[in-house]
C-alpha cells in the first residue's frame, strides 16, 4: 500500500461497499470525479506547460482531503458493523462474485487465492475488469 495508496484505498472502498451493501451518494461521486479530473488535468497540463507549484499543491491537498474522508467513511462503517454485528453480504452481491470467493465467504475465512486480483479488477474496471481478472480467461 505504500507504493499505490490510491489503488489500495479504492480497492478497500470497493470491498467495504460490496460486503456491507453501501453505495456512493451523488455527492460522493461528484467529489471523487472532480478530484480525479483535477489530478488528470494537472498531469496533462504538465506535459505542455510549467504548472505553478501552487496549483499542483492545491490538487494534492484536495486529493489528500478526499482520501482522508474516504478512510473516515470506511472506519465509520467498520465501527457500525462491530457494534451491530455482521449478517453477511447481500445475496445479490454474493451471486456476482467468483465461485471460490463465494465459498470462502460462506465459510467466514479470508480468501488467499487469485480473488484479490478479481477485486482489484472490479475496483478499477467494474464488472468488465473483474471478468478480465478471473482465472482461465
Amino acid at each position: 500500500t505504500c507504493c499505490c495508496p490510491g489503488l489500495a484505498l479504492g480497492a478497500n472502498r470497493y470491498i467495504i461497499q460490496t460486503r456491507f451493501d453501501k453505495m456512493n451518494t451523488a455527492c460522493d461521486d461528484c467529489i471523487i470525479w472532480f478530484t480525479c479530473l483535477a489530478q488528470c488535468a494537472v498531469c496533462i497540463a504538465q506535459c505542455f506547460i510549467d504548472v505553478p507549484d501552487g496549483i499542483e499543491m492545491c490538487v494534492d491537498c484536495l486529493s489528500m482531503i478526499v482520501s482522508g474522508c474516504m478512510l473516515a467513511q470506511q472506519q465509520h462503517e467498520l465501527e457500525i458493523v462491530k457494534k451491530n454485528g455482521y449478517g453477511g453480504p447481500n445475496p445479490n452481491i454474493m451471486g456476482m462474485l467468483p465461485a471460490p470467493v463465494q465459498q470462502t465467504m460462506a465459510q467466514g475465512k479470508p480468501y488467499t487465492g487469485t480473488g484479490g486480483a478479481v477485486v482489484m479488477g472490479a475496483a478499477v474496471g467494474g464488472a468488465a475488469g473483474a471478468a478480465a481478472m478471473r482465472p482461465g480467461r
